[in-house]
């Protein structure tokens, strides 16, 4: 086999790609850096009937990733307990909504003080009192 390089390819004002070439062949296998989140995006969007949009996959991209990393701190501190691993968290209908357009649609309006909070996906809320109470304990 000859030798394989694995490194980020393109500009850095757009998602980077990775790129699989082998020197001896002429053959690139590049992917997207966010090729996972577009995949589940797209199965999602399916589940839930949504119709795909670049503006909701920014924040549904966020919210996936924040999910993704509180299912793999979880899986490890039960691997470092030596503990059953919980189940994995999933998202919901509201997987592509920011936290305040989620608080807005259960409170029917919104208030100067939700629309003055900077934008952050309820997930990453969620990550920061989970963290939060870590840490407490």
């Amino acid at each position: 086999f000859a030798p394989i390089s694995l490194a980020p390819v393109g500009s850095s004002s757009v998602a980077p790609r990775f790129s699989m070439v082998a020197e001896d062949v002429n053959v690139d296998v590049s992917i997207d850096y966010d090729a996972a989140a577009k995949l589940a995006y797209n199965d999602w969007c399916e589940t839930f009937g949504k119709e795909a949009s670049d503006a909701k996959f920014a924040t549904f991209k966020a919210n996936y990733e924040a999910l993704t990393v509180a299912n793999v701190s979880a899986a490890k501190k039960a691997r470092d307990d030596e503990t059953d691993r919980p189940k994995d968290l999933e998202l919901n209908e509201f997987g592509d909504m920011t936290e305040e357009e989620y608080m807005k649609m259960k409170s029917g309006g919104s208030t100067e003080e939700e629309e003055a909070a900077p934008q952050k996906g309820a997930l990453e809320t969620a990550m920061e009192a989970s963290i939060a109470q870590s840490d407490a304990s």
